[in-house]
């Protein structure tokens, strides 16, 4: 006689959340992939697949997925997609203009002739801004956290080309 197991605990819900964990863990490794060095990425994916070993269709689908399309692909090979040793944005330029144009606007939804207004006086600044851009005097703000993302991340890209980790 075997024992009676309580909700949740069926040997499939304990098998599926295995599964769920194991697919997790190996998402987060492959979402690692493009901050290495592209020449590294190949070998990091394979160690990563003979390390996971395991017959799930689902995640052995994931692998031949990433390796046809991402690893070996002539379309979209690891040197396009690396991002090693780039300075990284969380936000892009265009949502941070699009925020600044509705604050000083006071709120969304801008009516017609407030907009024109707004954007008339954007339009004054350009050639200003495209000068100081050329002469690279003009630099971007950031958020702390992006800036403490950013710096995090520029030491363990030196931690990795030094061969420490």
């Amino acid at each position: 006689m075997s024992k009676r197991k309580g909700p949740g605990g069926s040997d499939e819900n304990n098998n599926a959340e295995f599964v769920d964990f194991l697919m997790d863990m190996i998402c987060r490794k492959l979402m690692a992939l493009p901050f290495l060095l592209q020449e590294h990425i190949t070998a990091v994916f394979e160690t990563i697949v003979s390390q996971a070993g395991v017959g799930v269709p689902a995640i052995n689908n994931l692998f031949e997925y990433m390796r046809n399309t991402w690893v070996v692909s002539q379309l979209f090979p690891p040197h396009g997609w690396s991002v090693f040793g780039h300075s990284l944005r969380t936000n892009n330029d265009c949502e941070g203009w699009h925020y600044r144009l509705n604050h000083r606007g006071k709120r969304a939804k801008l009516p017609f002739y407030l907009l024109v207004h707004l954007l008339h006086k954007e339009a004054r600044i350009v050639n200003i801004q495209v000068t100081m851009v050329y002469l690279e005097d003009l630099t971007r703000d950031q958020r702390r956290a992006a800036v403490n993302i950013t710096s995090r991340l520029e030491k363990l890209w030196a931690e990795y080309s030094s061969g420490s980790r």
